[in-house]
């Protein structure tokens, strides 16, 4: 079936069908308007805003997992500034694996067990492959590959 050219019309291009240079855009419209002489002008009437509650007496809390102790509020200096600096502990490979090991057991299990078959499948194909090999006889054994 091959599609009429009225309803070949009203599909939307791609940017894969048509030159370079072809922007589709996310549909969010222009914040502004491009000048004479190329400057863009924001228009600020379509510029978004976000309404964000009154936060003193704001119920909801971001999740954080029950196995996180609370901690007290962060030490502040006279300036309202927060004086601490967080700098994370360096973690070599195996010691995150280790890590994830004991914090997620049935998934390491499951990955591990699956490892496993694999390595074994890949011994058995490779040791049928060398009885193969030795049970071959060699068609020239006086011609030298080069």
């Amino acid at each position: 079936m091959r599609p009429s050219p009225p309803l070949c019309h009203r599909i939307r291009f791609t940017t894969k069908e048509v030159g370079r240079g072809f922007y589709r855009g996310n549909r969010t419209g222009s914040l502004g308007a491009h000048t004479e002489y190329g400057a863009y002008v924001i228009d600020w009437r379509k510029v978004r805003n976000y309404n964000v509650p009154d936060l003193n007496n704001f119920e909801l809390q971001p999740f954080v997992a029950k196995s996180i102790d609370p901690r007290e509020k962060l030490p502040r200096g006279e300036d309202g500034q927060a004086t601490w600096h967080y700098e994370p502990k360096k973690v070599s490979a195996m010691d995150y694996l280790q890590l994830w090991r004991v914090a997620n057991p049935q998934e390491f299990d499951d990955v591990w067990h699956q490892q496993q078959e694999q390595l074994r499948a890949q011994q058995e194909t490779a040791v049928e492959h060398d009885s193969d090999v030795q049970e071959q006889p060699e068609k020239n054994p006086e011609r030298l590959t080069s």
